[in-house]
């Protein structure tokens, strides 16, 4: 059995978490940045220099000036509350159970080992580290385009109750690493108005088992699948003239508006017995990955409003709030489940400070400029469950940014 081999795959050495209800985030070419956890995602409308490549491509003629930003390198790393119990279960627990034999377990020791992983198991285990190499944006009239490339890697390992039998974990564990390379443009067209357009490649690695504990095979191959997809992502931003002390905002994104289906295929065994030569195996998880971790359309509709006023000083200034609305297929849940709110305002010259609702749950953060460095933190909350409060989840998020 592999499945320690995997665990430790997952929670060490996967990109980003995948939550259960908040599928864009399997679908889309795109990579969490803190600045929008911290407000709930809910940034459709909201032009960040955080938010350009990967939630509305028309934010970057907003935030990119005549002078060329460069950024030199981002890291990014992120963890579930529960990763440190669930490891230490894991080593404590499950492995000893697994390496003396599921099978030479008593009724009862079985049935209480079933039962504690489960508990322990319900709530998603994630662990995540990206890179982001040098990227480039740039400004000449009404015109601005940018582009990088973010290398990502995570894992995620959960159980659920197995259809096969009642009280039977089925294991849901998988790694990924992407390599995404992004290109954006946006235009202003006519005042108040704003188009931007992303293109995106993808080369994906995955390695995941979704089963029946009972399933697996003691020398069952952990097999390594590759896949490759271009998208396309286009943006609209709109500042209509309204009265008053602040400016109002629309946003539209269509992701994925045109884009290749991503298939897997076979690229090595990274442990077991040879993959190539379990041509069941391999085509059972070939054909779960294509299902799991595919390409989707989806959409984002967001309207944003920021007061032009500060306090004496200036140590207040600019506050925002937010809320949008999103659409992905295949996507569980009511309203609620769709709906973001975010808030944010800026403390002084260096700091800013955001909060959210995300799927009902709170979401917070900080950023720290001080020059070309950037530090930021989110604390974000989404469902795990398939019904709003069923099964709570968070995750802390921290990132450092070196920039000229």
């Amino acid at each position: 059995m592999r499945i320690l081999l995997l665990v430790a795959a997952c929670l060490v050495g996967g990109v980003r978490a995948i939550y259960a209800q908040f599928t864009e985030t399997i679908s889309r070419l795109y990579r969490p940045e803190i600045a929008a956890l911290a407000m709930g995602e809910a940034v459709a409308a909201v032009p960040l220099p955080q938010t350009a490549f990967f939630y509305n491509p028309a934010h970057l003629i907003h935030v990119t000036g005549l002078k060329p930003s460069i950024v030199l390198i981002g890291v990014q790393g992120a963890l579930s509350t529960n990763v440190f119990d669930q490891v230490a279960f894991v080593q404590d627990e499950l492995r000893p159970a697994i390496d003396e034999g599921l099978e030479n377990l008593t009724p009862e020791e079985r049935r209480r080992l079933y039962e504690e992983t489960l508990e322990k198991g319900r709530t998603r285990t994630t662990a995540a580290l990206s890179l982001q190499l040098p990227t480039v944006s740039g400004r000449i009239g009404p015109v601005a385009a940018g582009g990088g490339v973010f290398l990502s890697s995570a894992g995620r390992y959960r159980t659920v109750e197995s259809s096969s039998g009642v009280g039977i974990p089925r294991v849901e564990a998988d790694g990924r690493l992407d390599v995404l390379a992004v290109g954006t443009a946006s235009v202003q067209v006519q005042p108040g108005w704003s188009l931007g357009l992303s293109l995106k490649y993808l080369r994906r690695y995955l390695t995941h088992k979704h089963k029946s504990v009972e399933a697996f095979a003691p020398s069952e191959a952990l097999l390594l699948l590759r896949g490759q997809a271009i998208g396309a992502d286009v943006g609209v931003l709109y500042e209509p003239p309204l009265p008053g002390p602040g400016q109002l905002r629309l946003g539209l994104v269509l992701y994925n508006l045109v884009y290749t289906p991503l298939r897997y295929r076979y690229s090595r065994t990274l442990s077991g017995n040879d993959g190539a030569s379990q041509s069941a195996l391999l085509a059972e998880e070939i054909v779960q990955a294509n299902q799991y971790f595919g390409m989707r359309p989806g959409y984002r509709i967001g309207v944003a409003y920021t007061w032009r006023w500060q306090t004496p000083g200036g140590w207040l200034q600019a506050p925002t709030v937010s809320l949008d609305y999103i659409h992905q297929r295949d996507m569980r849940g009511g309203v609620l489940t769709r709906l973001s709110l975010g808030t944010r305002i800026a403390v002084g010259p260096v700091l800013s400070v955001a909060a959210g609702l995300h799927q009902g749950y709170t979401t917070a953060g900080l950023g720290l400029r001080l020059g070309g460095f950037r530090l930021a933190y989110a604390l974000f909350g989404f469902e795990e469950g398939r019904l709003p409060g069923q099964l709570p989840s968070w995750q802390h998020t921290a990132s450092l940014t070196i920039s000229l």
